[in-house]
């Protein structure tokens, strides 16, 4: 091994030489290719055993031929029992890899770290981007010069960024590295990097001619090898601390190794020149069993093309992320030596997307991506034979539920990294402590996947329902399958159940298929990153979260409804929480002993407290419910205590519909249409603000034909802005969801108007008045439709220019008599499509209003006064507010 050290000359000095093959060889002697013969995971030795072939043969003349299946098809039963006795499934279903793939897989840091060995293995990467170091080829260093050259990995490939120790480095056009931070690296004349790719024949790197020419020729090229050179040099003793604060400069860098893709039509199984990075693990998968591991194409891997490929493009769907940004479903990358285990990589090509891989019974290969998919065979009570260990419910001393969670983050230059773990909060709750469990994912580079995988691997941790089936040959039918139904009468909890297939084997003596199983969870792919991603770890640590209040959910409602195609239960959930202004809500439910939730974002429908949500389409079961709240920085408050409902409805409420308001006077009429199925009666809900959950029945129970027009009259009504909600329920009380709102303003008002002009605010009556820092209004008349319909709301922009007491932006109007008690009231609506904050006055008398995007009626009362009306801006009224932009319409005074 070489060390480069300064000593007090100032020149280079290097203690031990590498071997001669560093030198000598452009490739080492065992970076050779070879295929290795897989037994575990489906590829079989060639000769059929005697038992496998007598079992064959029974099963045959037992079962098959005399359901009149026919001599023709004695082969294909031949080669499925075979084959069936003989399969193996390889799936990512430990919470952590066994030691042996552990063991035999790079560590994250053991990329950053350059090899020195007499004969270095030869290195393989898979999937991504990821961080490699690599072999010394080369080392010599003379004077004050130093070469280095770094076989980093087999095959064509590509780079896209280097690192020198843990300093990420810019390097120009001719790979000089430029200046870092406190002067590394120099002014960009001291370390040239360059690399090579992989091709076929490779070019050596001419930049060693110069210095190292009689050691380092045209000959060293390193074919077919992906390969780093690095040329330094350093001025003198006094600027090496400078230059070199870590010593000697150890290069790595971020790779990727091509593979063939069959979906991409450029791309040429039999010409390595086209193949073209990919870091999807169902096509690496499939790459690694032939180009690899030797699996025959044409009779292994051809034939299930079209499946291999719906997998393959299910892990390149776009998935969001909580930033609003999205991201593959699923991506792989690590790398791993020549002599490592083929099971040891595999396994670490699963674990990144949750797959399942095995063989069928013709022995093609078989890849599932990490989703549910509803099961097509069913294997019944007339085919079970038994059961093994079968385990019917949760046993709460030996569950799981804290996954501590780690992953290789790209953003972190590679490094392993915990994020936050994925816990059961209801059930920490209920057992009081949390019980942990590890998930380390060194072949996933994302937050976000990181955090899906880990969901789903607590479903499966925690899953009631697990055991050994025994079932007759008909149970050769499920091979190749993931998930199976069990529809065992004889059993409750076999009854029908949805499981996943873990491992089956065929007992040929017994004549039995014994399948490991797991109960599946349909809802483990939903996912909601608002809610579920977490917080993304960064090398600057966590600030400390902000501590927010826990919500509470005050009531549920079960209700029908329709939309597109799909009819089922909702929830209407009433909760209460902090009145923030910036949070976001999102809801949760999860059947009675499920372990996945279903999550999803809800807009509060109404703008008071408590808050008013709707979930979407719920199980018709018995359904914990929770709620949470994520604020306007991202932090995330506990979930609710979940509340237990019945969300089964026997027959759905239909709802009314074309819910309309019209007023004449003081009197609002409610128009709409009944249910076109069958219900009992309608109600009718309404309020002066827009929150449903404090609005108030109106009369009584209403009833007409199906489909029937509906109407009532809401009489005698004060002025202002109503809004308007309708439910049909069923015969048990059952409601239907909420319809509405619709507005109705009554602008009749009590009494005479005192005011000379109402309405115009562009009028000389209504003068525009400042103060201190202040400007006049600008009003833009008929600017927009009036609450009685007409086109007669006028625009009014105030700005006090300031916060100071006296900084004022208004409009006013005095009318000529003696002080006298008086109420003023004025329709506004903000025209920002936000809130707007104003004050009215009537007399002496401030109110401070806030505008909402839709017409209110605003009213202030005052005692003896002058006869006068203001709205508008005073610093010492409204405060920090600088400018207001609303729309007007009918000031009214009575006296």
């Amino acid at each position: 091994m070489s060390v480069w050290c300064a000593c007090q000359t100032g020149d280079w000095s290097v203690r031990s030489a590498l071997a001669e093959c560093g030198r000598s060889l452009p490739r080492p002697a065992n970076w050779r290719s070879g295929r290795t013969r897989f037994v575990r995971g489906g590829l079989m030795s060639e000769p059929i055993s005697a038992a496998a072939a007598a079992f064959a043969n029974w099963a045959y003349a037992t079962f098959f031929s005399a359901a009149g299946y026919g001599t023709a098809a004695h082969s294909a039963i031949v080669a499925t029992l075979y084959y069936g006795g003989q399969i193996a499934i390889s799936a990512a279903v430990s919470a952590g890899l066994n030691s042996l793939a552990r063991a035999q897989i790079n560590e994250p840091e053991a990329g950053k770290l350059t090899r020195r060995q007499p004969r270095p293995e030869r290195m393989l990467q898979v999937g991504d981007w990821s961080r490699i170091s690599g072999a010394y080829m080369f080392r010599e260093s003379r004077g004050n010069k130093l070469g280095v050259v770094l076989a980093q990995c087999d095959g064509r490939g590509e780079v896209r960024s280097v690192w020198l120790n843990d300093d990420l480095v810019t390097r120009d056009v001719d790979g000089w590295v430029q200046e870092g931070d406190d002067g590394r690296f120099g002014g960009g004349d001291l370390i040239q990097i360059k690399t090579r790719d992989g091709e076929t024949p490779e070019t050596a790197f001419s930049e060693l001619f110069a210095h190292f020419g009689d050691l380092w020729t045209v000959d060293h090229r390193g074919d077919g090898i992906q390969s780093l050179m690095m040329f330094a040099q350093h001025r003198s003793k006094e600027s090496f601390n400078k230059h070199f604060p870590n010593g000697e400069p150890i290069p790595t860098a971020e790779r990727r190794t091509f593979c063939f893709d069959w979906r991409d039509p450029t791309q040429d199984r039999d010409d390595p020149t086209t193949w073209k990075a990919s870091g999807n693990p169902v096509v690496w998968l499939v790459f690694v069993r032939w180009h690899r591991l030797g699996m025959k194409w044409d009779r292994c891997i051809a034939p299930v093309l079209a499946d291999l490929t719906v997998e393959a493009d299910y892990c390149d769907e776009l998935v969001a992320r909580k930033d609003g940004s999205t991201e593959p479903r699923y991506r792989c990358a690590f790398s791993y030596g020549a002599s490592a285990e083929p099971q040891a990589y595999l396994d670490q090509i699963t674990a990144s997307f949750d797959g399942w891989m095995t063989t069928d019974g013709q022995g093609h290969l078989i890849i599932k991506a990490g989703r549910y998919d509803a099961p097509v065979f069913s294997l019944t009570e007339d085919h079970i034979l038994g059961y093994r260990g079968w385990r019917a419910f949760d046993y709460r001393e030996d569950a799981t539920n804290a996954l501590k969670i780690s992953y290789v983050s790209a953003n972190q230059s590679y490094t392993e990294v915990e994020c936050d773990p994925w816990v059961d909060e209801a059930d920490v709750e209920a057992v009081g402590e949390e019980r942990e469990a590890s998930l380390q994912l060194l072949s996933v580079n994302s937050h976000s996947q990181a955090r899906r995988l880990a969901k789903r691997q607590m479903a499966r941790m925690n899953a009631p329902r697990r055991g050994q089936i025994l079932a007759d040959v008909h149970g050769l039918n499920a091979l190749g399958k993931r998930f199976i139904r069990l529809q065992n009468a004889e059993l409750a909890s076999m009854a029908d159940v949805v499981v996943e297939v873990l491992n089956v084997d065929v007992d040929l003596e017994s004549a039995m298929v014994v399948f490991d199983v797991i109960q599946a969870d349909p809802n483990v792919d939903a996912w909601n990153p608002a809610t579920e991603e977490g917080i993304e770890p960064d090398a600057q640590g966590r600030p400390p979260r902000e501590p927010l209040d826990v919500p509470n959910i005050d009531e549920v409602g079960v209700f029908t409804d329709s939309i597109g195609e799909t009819t089922g239960p909702r929830l209407s959930i009433q909760a209460t929480g902090p009145e923030r202004g910036d949070e976001t809500w999102s809801w949760g439910w999860r059947v009675v002993g499920d372990v996945s939730w279903v999550e999803g974002t809800a807009v509060d429908i109404d703008s008071g407290s408590p808050v008013l949500l709707e979930t979407g389409f719920v199980a018709a079961a018995s359904i914990e419910v929770r709620v949470a709240y994520t604020t306007g920085g991202g932090d995330i408050s506990d979930w609710s205590v979940p509340v237990v409902v019945d969300a089964t409805i026997s027959a759905p409420t239909p709802p009314p519909t074309n819910l309309a308001a019209s007023v004449a006077g003081d009197d609002v009429t409610v128009a709409w249409r009944y249910p076109t199925t069958p219900f009992a009666y309608v109600k009718v809900k309404r309020h002066t603000a827009l929150d449903y959950a404090a609005a108030t029945e109106l009369a009584a129970e209403l009833t007409n034909s199906l489909g029937g027009p509906g109407e009532m009259i809401d009489a005698n009504l004060a002025p202002g802005a109503k809004w308007y909600w309708i439910r049909a329920f069923a015969d048990d009380d059952t409601p239907s969801g909420p319809v509405g709102p619709v507005q109705a303003n009554v602008t009749q008002e009590p009494g005479a108007n005192i005011l000379l002009v109402p309405t115009d605010f562009t009028n000389a009556n209504w003068q525009k008045a400042v103060g201190g820092l202040g400007a006049l209004p600008v009003v833009t008349g008929d600017f927009a439709i009036a609450p009685d319909g007409t086109n007669t709301a006028d625009r009014v922009q105030f700005a006090n220019g300031g916060v100071g007491g006296g900084d004022q932006s208004y409009l006013v109007q005095v009318v000529a008599g003696s002080n006298i008690a008086q109420a003023g009231a004025i329709w506004l609506r903000s025209n920002t499509g936000g809130d707007q904050t104003i004050y009215i006055r009537a007399g002496d008398t401030f109110s401070v209003v806030t505008v909402k995007p839709y017409w209110q009626r605003f009213a202030v009362a005052a005692p003896s006064a002058p006869r006068q009306f203001f709205f508008g801006l005073r610093g010492s009224v409204t405060g920090a507010v600088a400018t207001a932009d609303v729309l007007a319409w009918q000031g009214h005074v009575a006296v």
